[in-house]
């Protein structure tokens, strides 16, 4: 998966923020200095070859002109950001609006525009504004099977994720409300228990056959499939400014993944907060995205324990385990 080292920040807005603002200045250094680098090259060669020009620079004959020939395009770096060879293969309901504003922000594609790549980042943060911590609202990426899921976890461990210090103590609160043992104070633990029961309820659910619902795409109304044909189109020569005023549409039109969190308004002590928490990594490694996959290397006792728990729980239910996809080693 790309840059799966970075995601850990995909669900902290501030951090995502950061990291595209820093690429983009390296991206308008390289610009300063294949600038440079082509003024040499001219003063040097003008007597003997005439520049050779790709998209906005110039370049001496050199291998450089001929790597930036091979950039890729902006459909295939859609594609890649979502972890596909093609975007063809990118169908609608798995487009996920925040890799694919940062897909044009970061292209090497030298046919999109500053300003283009300007209105993506102004529309990404304005969809990453007060994203909470916490959120778990369906607009990560998704895997597209249980192999997959199982790879992502294994690359986070090999890029150096380790364990959280809290990680047996969450592991452990699972099991003891699992297995309804009493916590006190129980005020500490309210949201925890909540989480816990959810998993529980939504594994079993889930082992009988009942699937996660997620927002329409409306790709068979005639009057919304020129828009998703558009922003996902094959074509490299459909231009970034083309995809985005798709995207635009097709947020409007409601059909893609949104935060619908609302910030609490009360005032939290720690405990509630650390609470909260707790709550959301017990529910978050029951998903199956690339932030479930980086918070299961983070988090694998608690994991571990959760799967574990859904099987109990489903015997007493059905009379059978959950088909269990995923080794322990490859965890951790």
């Amino acid at each position: 998966m790309s840059r799966l080292r970075e995601m850990g920040f995909t669900a902290d807005a501030a951090n995502r923020g950061t990291l595209v603002s820093q690429r983009l200045r390296v991206n308008e250094k390289l610009r300063r200095t294949l600038e440079a680098y082509q003024q040499a090259c001219a003063e040097e060669h003008s007597e003997h070859s005439q520049p050779v020009r790709v998209g906005e620079i110039e370049l001496g004959p050199t291998a450089g002109a001929e790597e930036l020939r091979e950039q890729p395009s902006l459909a295939q770096s859609i594609a890649e950001e979502h972890d596909r060879s093609e975007i063809g293969l990118l169908a609608p309901a798995d487009l996920v609006p925040g890799i694919f504003l940062s897909a044009i922000i970061i292209t090497p594609d030298p046919a999109v525009r500053t300003d283009d790549r300007l209105r993506a980042r102004r529309m990404l943060t304005k969809r990453t504004k007060n994203l909470p911590l916490t959120c778990m609202c369906p607009w990560q990426l998704r895997a597209r099977n249980y192999l997959q899921l199982k790879e992502w976890i294994a690359t986070a461990v090999e890029a150096g994720v380790e364990p959280e210090t809290d990680d047996p103590m969450t592991a452990t609160l699972v099991r003891r409300i699992a297995d309804d043992d009493k916590i006190l104070p129980w005020a500490d633990f309210s949201q925890t228990r909540q989480a816990v029961g959810d998993v529980l309820r939504h594994g079993v659910e889930r082992a009988r056959g009942a699937r996660a619902a997620h927002p329409p795409t409306k790709e068979q109304d005639p009057t919304v499939r020129p828009f998703w044909r558009l922003a996902l189109a094959r074509d490299s020569g459909v231009t970034a400014s083309d995809r985005l005023k798709a995207f635009a549409a097709l947020d409007v039109e409601g059909v893609l993944p949104r935060c619908t969190c609302t910030p609490s308004q009360q005032t939290e002590y720690d405990r509630d907060r650390i609470d909260a928490w707790r709550a959301f990594i017990i529910r978050m490694v029951t998903k199956e995205t690339n932030t479930a996959a980086f918070m299961i290397a983070r988090y694998p006792e608690t994991y571990l324990a959760v799967r574990d728990a859904i099987d109990r729980k489903l015997i007493d239910a059905i009379g059978e385990p959950a088909q269990d996809n995923f080794a322990p080693e490859t965890v951790r």
